[in-house]
């Protein structure tokens, strides 16, 4: 017999228990130690009170964790997984993880829900349609690897734009915040995250990104990640305003990794720009496509 309980009235190991069964022949790795289980739910505001654990008699089956908040003015919900054992799949766990959040999420008044799959997991994207949610675009994961090309800007006029460098909350301020993006790329999860916005001669913001630098050690850059690059879509050199944020995002000439995360695919013109400088499709280790779908549910 099943039976569903709320996380926060489970021990974490049999979270964590649920979470590894479920993962174990998922399409890249996965697996957690009870402390990166945790560290991960307060990262991406994952809250115990909304998330929720599958037995069958006193065994962890199943898990799917949950985050609800307010960002930008509306109540978001986010799916932020849902595993089950092998032993147990098709036999009913997920739908009753799902129901039961669906329930949690309509009590709570959420707006938005929304969540991510790897667009190759074609069963768990029906069983996600099943309970209302449709896919509204595709998230891309691109990288480049060493040296990247030379400056993508220098044909154009430098002078006519100036660039204001600060924090991942400044852009939750502008007008142009694009808010119609997946929770963890939102400006709020994006810890230790920087973000430019770049202004025309006028002082009108024509464009922003969010980013983050990871470091090494030692104190060298390793690594930058891309989260948002947006432009006002009304400007007639938005291709141009793109090409000077990636240069500047971009812009250490070492040889470091450099990548986007949940990327939309919508955004046609920044990944027509990132190709051509080099950034290519990532795949996993086992040769499995790294895109996911991007759904939301609007209640």
């Amino acid at each position: 017999m099943i039976t569903i309980k709320l996380l926060s009235e489970c021990p974490l190991s049999d979270a964590v228990s649920a979470w590894n069964k479920g993962f174990e022949d998922y399409f890249s790795s996965s697996q957690m130690t009870v402390d990166q289980f945790t560290h991960r739910l307060g990262k991406e505001d994952l809250s115990p009170s909304y998330s929720f654990v599958a037995y069958c008699e006193e065994e962890p089956v199943g898990l799917i964790l949950n985050g609800i908040k307010t960002m930008n003015g509306k109540k978001w919900a986010w799916n932020g997984g849902t595993s089950v054992a092998p032993s147990h799949r098709k036999s009913g766990v997920a739908s009753k993880l799902m129901k039961e959040s669906m329930d949690v999420y309509e009590r709570e008044g959420v707006e938005i829900a929304s969540l991510e799959a790897f667009s190759v997991n074609e069963k768990a994207i029906r069983l996600y349609e099943k309970y209302g949610y449709k896919i509204i675009d595709h998230l891309l994961f691109l990288e480049l690897k060493g040296r990247r090309k030379e400056d993508l800007f220098q044909d154009a006029n430098k002078n006519a734009y100036s660039i204001e460098y600060g924090l991942p909350k400044d852009i939750g301020k502008l007008v142009l915040y694009n808010d119609s993006i997946p929770w963890q790329t939102q400006w709020q999860h994006i810890r230790d995250g920087e973000s430019l916005v770049v202004k025309d001669s006028s002082e009108n913001v024509l464009g922003y990104a969010l980013y983050r630098r990871v470091f090494n050690g030692e104190g060298n850059l390793q690594s930058i990640i891309l989260y948002q690059c947006e432009c006002d879509r009304h400007i007639h050199n938005k291709e141009e305003v793109l090409k000077y944020m990636i240069n500047y995002v971009f812009q250490a000439n070492e040889s470091i990794h450099r990548m986007t995360y949940n990327l939309p695919e919508s955004n046609h013109s920044l990944v027509d720009i990132l190709q051509e400088a080099g950034f290519k499709k990532v795949y996993t280790p086992n040769g499995t496509l790294l895109e996911q779908v991007f759904m939301t549910s609007k209640k």
